[in-house]
């Protein structure tokens, strides 16, 4: 139970990091542009 809530945290940060990154380059962008 433990481990399938430690695994299911680390996939919610890497997504969460995913998309600041996504959300930067997409405004470094438009920006850019």
């Amino acid at each position: 139970m433990s481990e399938s809530h430690g695994s299911k945290a680390i996939l919610a940060a890497l997504a969460a990091n995913v998309g600041i990154a996504i959300t930067k380059f997409v405004a470094a962008f438009f920006s850019g542009s």
